[in-house]
């Protein structure tokens, strides 16, 4: 089941150098519920953290010179808004007053007023605030570099106050009505002289109200008589938006009939997150004359406009990586940054697993599965769910497609259901294509059977056939444990072409791959087999892969193609190559997974205790690991937390830890790698943002003849050269009892106590990332540059000691 683009809005800016794109895409506007009333509302505008719209209304009666400016609030943003509450009289006057913008931090309110003591017939003021619970003080003339003798209004205020945007009809501009621009270069200085925005976004045609994001990089406009061309009504809403601050501003495009009218449309605000716009419209449908309207901004991620969100979509983002395509540019908001980067492949993996997981309007039929269910086993509802998960997977191989399978808590093996023998080692659960498997549900007898939670209503997938496996301290040789020997070849398989088959939320465990030629390989995890079957395209989430054993490769799992993997976590598990994961052939893409404890063999090659990138039958490997992490795994030879060995294969790894791995001894030339082993043969290993501390014997081994890693702003024991790299204890929280998150002055995540902590030192890798590299979702203060390792970029990063960056300089 793939994401369809039912809509998409690519909007094209020509000039006549170049052609980019603004590759986002609205949803259906909807009047904002709670705000709008019989009479006029307009000019709306979202403050920074998305918990106050500020706006103007000519309630409780219509005056065309009167309009009073308001505010509603909520208290988290999936909240509704609250009623809203005039800004009372020391705001507000017996005159126009609208306009509204609100500064970043909220405390500064400026708006246009054709109250007395201003310089013309309508001048741009400011009111403040000490605190977000204080009341708004007596507002104050921005003076005559900003205020002329015409109409000044309709501001848009930069974050940091440093810029501000109106429209004005004084003269000197290009049409009746234009954009101009004042700047100044702290908030206690005064402003200087306003200068006109200029071409194309001023024009002969006339312009009104503007937002601009905190970038600099996308101008949102809206038009007013005379109207430019190729609108569709009385006034649109527009967009102009560059690749770099640097760049000037491509010619306006009109934001489209699912946005415009016939109507009026204007007011323009954008969320910060980039996720949401907000108009005033007098189109029908709303509740009075003018009403505020909003819409969701999705970006646009199918990018070879198949109609599906997959595989095929990564590997095109991978192509641009770490260039500016903004086809591929749709992070981390729907506007993108400038850089495709892990960002952009974050909202792509993101919109993957919305559309497999959240959204019932795609999914045909739902089929239960709970070994306590006490019905009639049909598979219909909860009451009457499957007892055995092969029984609903045969029901799903003959019915319409997409469908989810929903399987409640409970151990679940592949010997049990109709047509199959009980003890059978060849029975697997085999993905489908078009059918998504979802686990961790509360399921039959519970008060809300429908509720999820993946750890505590545990869904596990088992190859334990008899239930009697021991647990060994030793997980050398786990194959063959004799409690093992009746156990699953593989839990879970996906031979042929599934590219649609999703597995989410599981524990798989107990597969045991020491059979023939086709069972040695994939005990947890089978997708494809070594020279008989390709695998498939599948996506895995939210999976935990542990205590899967094989005489062969991939003991949690093997891959011969190109899955996507995001929240996975491969533990204890036992191969004699990639005890984790063995790649072989495919380009899977690896997102805050971790690897722990996973053990490579002596028995063969024993290489790759985390990860093996091998080739095989000359096709190579390519993998792409973002935010993950390797704990504590070990190879008998090398690369203890990954192996990239082979012919012509690839690793890319952005903001990875590696830590407490160990490899034995090298058995080719060189050094064994205690965290990494690059091969000859022209394979080649890039890390960026990393950090690789406390591996033994070495951080980074490679064959004598392998071509060098390339290695940027990472922190590496025993240092590394290339750019941006240190050699400086990372200050692990508390990596004794496995916590990885960075020590910090400022803030530290702690898993434990699920609060903000903070520490006497702070680690030497928070900041430490790539300049270059977004922030990601990094919570403020984060000083504008990313944390090397593995939650660098994530909501858990550590917070930085150092002040906020500036913003972009002035637009030209």
């Amino acid at each position: 089941m793939k994401k369809k683009i039912l809509s998409v809005l690519v909007l094209v800016m020509t000039s006549a150098t170049e052609v980019a794109r603004a590759d986002f895409t609205f949803g259906t506007p909807a009047p904002v519920p709670n705000v709008n009333s019989e009479y006029v509302e307009g000019g709306p505008r979202i403050s920074a953290d998305g918990l106050s719209l500020f706006f103007v209304s000519s309630r409780p009666e219509w005056e065309w010179r009167h309009h009073d400016l308001w505010v509603s609030t909520r208290a988290h943003r999936n909240d509704s808004w609250g009623e809203p509450v005039n800004l009372g009289p020391t705001v507000n006057s017996s005159v126009e007053d609208g306009g509204p913008s609100i500064s970043g931090d909220g405390l500064s309110l400026y708006f246009h007023s054709r109250r007395s003591g201003g310089y013309g017939g309508c001048d741009i003021w400011v009111t403040k605030r000490a605190t977000p619970e204080d009341e708004w003080g007596q507002p104050k003339n921005l003076g005559p570099n900003v205020n002329g003798t015409a109409d000044d209004a309709a501001t848009a205020i930069a974050p940091d106050e440093l810029t501000l945007y109106f429209c004005s009809n004084r003269p000197g501009g290009l049409s009746k009505d234009d954009y101009w621009v004042a700047r100044r270069a702290t908030v206690d200085d005064d402003w200087g002289p306003a200068e006109n925005v200029g071409p194309p976004i001023c024009s002969q045609y006339g312009e009104w109200t503007s937002d601009i994001t905190a970038d600099g990089l996308t101008f949102f406009l809206s038009d007013w008589f005379p109207l430019r061309p190729a609108g569709y009504g009385w006034g649109d809403l527009w967009v102009s938006r560059r690749s770099t601050i640097s760049d000037t501003w491509p010619e306006p495009v009109n934001l489209g009939a699912t946005i415009n009218t016939p109507s009026d449309e204007g007011g323009v605000s954008i969320s910060a997150d980039a996720s949401t716009i907000y108009f005033h419209s007098n189109r029908p449908g709303g509740s009075g004359d003018y009403d505020i309207w909003q819409a969701p901004i999705e970006p646009v991620v199918d990018l070879n406009g198949d109609g599906m969100v997959d595989d095929v979509d990564i590997c095109i983002m991978l192509e641009s990586w770490g260039t500016d395509d903004p086809l591929c540019d749709i992070g981390p908001t729907p506007l993108g940054d400038g850089v495709v980067d892990v960002q952009d492949l974050l909202v792509l993996v993101r919109h993957m697993t919305t559309e497999f997981n959240d959204d019932p309007t795609t999914v045909r039929r739902i089929v239960y599965v709970d070994d306590d269910a006490a019905g009639v086993n049909d598979g219909s509802s909860w009451d009457n769910a499957f007892s055995y998960l092969q029984d609903a997977l045969t029901d799903a191989n003959t019915a319409e497609k997409p469908e989810e399978i929903w399987v409640a808590q409970g151990v679940y093996t592949p010997d049990r259901g109709n047509g199959h023998v009980p003890g059978d080692r060849n029975a697997t659960f085999k993905l489908l294509d078009g059918v998504t498997l979802k686990g961790g549900f509360a399921g039959f007898g519970e008060s809300d059977p429908n509720e999820r939670d993946i750890d505590l209503y545990e869904t596990i997938l088992s190859g334990d056939l008899a239930g009697n496996d021991i647990e060994v301290e030793n997980l050398e040789g786990l194959w063959r444990e004799p409690t093992r020997a009746e156990n699953s070849f593989h839990v879970v398989t996906s031979l042929k072409d599934n590219p649609t088959a999703v597995l989410d939320g599981f524990t798989i465990t107990g597969g045991n791959a020491n059979g023939g030629w086709e069972d040695y390989s994939g005990a947890g995890l089978a997708n494809g087999v070594w020279f008989r079957d390709i695998g498939s395209s599948i996506t895995v989430l939210n999976c935990t892969f542990t205590r899967n054993s094989t005489s062969g490769d991939g003991g949690g799992m093997l891959s011969t193609t190109d899955p996507t993997l995001v929240n996975c976590t491969f533990s204890a598990n036992s191969a004699t190559r990639g005890a984790g994961l063995a790649n072989g052939g495919g380009s899977p893409t690896m997102i805050n997974c971790m690897f722990i404890g996973n053990h490579a063999s002596a028995h063969g090659h024993g290489e790759g205790g985390g990860v093996s990138n091998h080739s095989y039958a000359e096709a190579p490997s390519r993998s792409t690991l973002i935010n993950c992490a390797f704990l504590g795994n070990w190879a008998h030879t090398e690369g203890g937390g990954m192996c990239n060995s082979g012919n012509m294969c690839a690793a890319t790894l952005i903001g990875c830890t590696f830590t407490a791995n160990s490899a034995g001894v090298s058995i080719w030339r060189g050094n064994p790698g205690g965290a990494i082993y690059n091969g000859e043969h022209v394979n080649t290993v890039t890390l960026t943002n990393c950090i690789l501390w406390g591996d033994s014997p070495d951080e980074i081994g490679m064959d004598s003849r392998a071509v060098s890693p390339l290695v940027t702003y990472t922190d590496i024991e025993g240092g590394w050269p290339g750019e941006g790299n240190i050699d400086i204890d990372p200050l692990f929280a508390d990596p004794h009892n496995g916590d990885y998150h960075l020590k910090s002055q400022v803030g530290r995540w702690d898993p434990i106590s699920e609060s903000w902590v903070v520490d006497d030192v702070t680690s030497p890798c928070v900041d430490g990332g790539d300049p270059m590299s977004p922030v990601g979702s990094e919570p403020l203060p984060n000083g504008g540059v990313v944390n090397m390792g593995a939650y660098g970029g994530t909501p858990e990063a550590s917070m930085s000691i150092g002040e906020l960056p500036p913003l972009p300089p002035p637009i030209p």
